[in-house]
């Protein structure tokens, strides 16, 4: 066998590694790359149904002198504004009441063993509190 003809096969072998491990690595960033525009467009939704939101929340505000109750039209305000994400996404916005939240720096045990028994929590995590 002529050692010029193994010359040229080691070679060619070495490209075509070279080649496929090329291919591996770019097609992961290729991966990569498109996941970050993914996120940044949907990040850019996020901040414009944000933005929606917010702008709806205003206008409530202004037209009734504040938000007393979702029931006042402004409890789904993408719909309300007309927005859409587009390209198929969907956004939803959810609205929790805090107020209605118990502050436990006021909290006594009374106060929390008889939440715990209404919650009809086990005796020994209720009882808990007595001792």
């Amino acid at each position: 066998m002529d050692p010029f003809l193994v010359i040229i096969i080691v070679t060619l072998v070495f490209t075509a590694a070279a080649l496929v491990a090329f291919m591996d690595k770019a097609s992961n960033d290729l991966l990569v790359a498109s996941h970050i525009a993914v996120a940044d467009r949907l990040r850019m939704d996020a901040y414009s149904a944000l933005e929606v939101t917010l702008a709806t929340l205003e206008d409530f505000r202004l037209a009734d002198s504040g938000l007393h109750s979702p029931g006042e039209g402004w409890g789904d305000p993408l719909t309300w504004a007309g927005w859409d994400p587009g390209d198929g996404n969907k956004i939803t916005v959810a609205f929790q009441d805090e107020s209605g939240k118990i502050p436990l720096i006021h909290a006594d045990r009374e106060f929390l063993t008889s939440m715990f028994e209404y919650w009809q929590l086990p005796q020994d995590t209720s009882s808990t509190w007595r001792t």
